[in-house]
C-alpha cells in the first residue's frame, strides 16, 4: 500500500510532524526508490522541501500531483508544470499523441497487467471508480482547491473567463484569433440569446447550454 512507508516511519521515529500551516510532513524516499521502505531510506520533510527536491530532479509529475493535492499553486504555475510534463513525454517518445501505435501499445500493456484505470473488475468497479469514490480524480482535486479552470464562482465567473478577458487564454493565441478578438468576431465575444430561457451567453458555450434548439 502507498501509505505503508508512513506507518513504517511512525513505527521507527514516532509521530510525523506538521508545518506552520498544519500540513503533515512528507515522507521522502532518499534513494528515490518508492519500493525501498527501509527506515534508513525514509526522511520527514516539509511539503515545500519535498516539492523542491522533485522540481530540482525534473520530476514534473510528482510536482504536479503535490500541487493539486496539497499546495495552493496558481493556475499559471499548474499550467507550466503540465507543459513540462507533456514536453518530457514528447522528448522520450511516450506522449500518447505522438503515434497511435504508442498509445495502443501502452493501453494494451495496462490492460494485460490489470492497471488500466478504465478496466472493469468482476464486481464492476475499476481504478477510475476507486479514485472517484476517494475524490482523487484530477477534476475533483482541482475543484476542491479552487484551481479547476471551469469551476464557476458565485458571481458566474471562472478562471477560464478571467484568462479570456485578459487575453491570456491558450486558445486565443495566433494572429487570426488576435484579429478576431480585436474586431469582436471571436466566438468568445459573440453573444447569443436563447428564446427559451432568455439567457445571454457566448457562442462557444453552445454545447454547454441546456436549451439547444431556439437561438437568436
Amino acid at each position: 500500500m502507498a501509505s505503508n512507508y508512513r506507518k513504517i516511519y511512525k513505527k521507527h521515529y514516532g509521530p510525523i510532524p506538521c508545518d506552520s500551516h498544519g500540513r503533515t510532513y512528507e515522507i521522502h524516499h532518499i534513494d528515490g526508490n518508492h519500493n525501498n521502505n527501509d527506515p534508513k531510506n525514509l526522511i520527514a520533510i516539509t511539503l515545500q522541501e519535498h516539492y523542491d527536491i522533485h522540481y530540482a530532479q525534473g520530476d514534473w509529475s510528482a510536482c504536479y500531483y503535490m500541487s493539486i493535492q496539497r499546495m495552493n499553486k496558481t493556475p499559471a504555475e499548474l499550467s507550466d508544470l503540465s507543459k513540462k510534463i507533456q514536453l518530457e513525454r514528447v522528448k522520450n517518445g511516450t506522449h500518447h499523441f505522438l503515434d497511435g501505435k504508442i498509445s495502443k501499445k501502452t493501453n494494451q500493456t495496462r490492460i494485460s497487467n490489470g492497471t488500466h484505470h478504465f478496466l472493469k473488475r468482476k464486481d464492476g468497479t475499476s481504478i477510475a471508480t476507486d479514485r472517484a469514490k476517494n475524490g482523487l480524480l484530477p477534476v475533483q482535486l482541482s475543484t476542491k482547491n479552487g484551481t479547476n479552470p471551469w469551476q464557476k464562482r458565485k458571481d458566474g465567473s471562472s478562471i477560464q473567463k478571467d484568462l479570456v478577458n485578459a487575453g491570456k487564454h491558450h486558445l486565443l493565441g495566433g494572429a487570426i484569433q488576435q484579429k478576431q478578438l480585436e474586431e469582436g468576431t471571436h466566438p468568445s465575444k459573440i453573444k447569443i440569446g436563447c428564446l427559451c430561457c432568455r439567457s445571454i451567453f457566448s457562442s462557444n458555450s453552445f454545447g454547454q447550454h441546456k436549451c439547444k434548439q431556439n437561438y437568436v
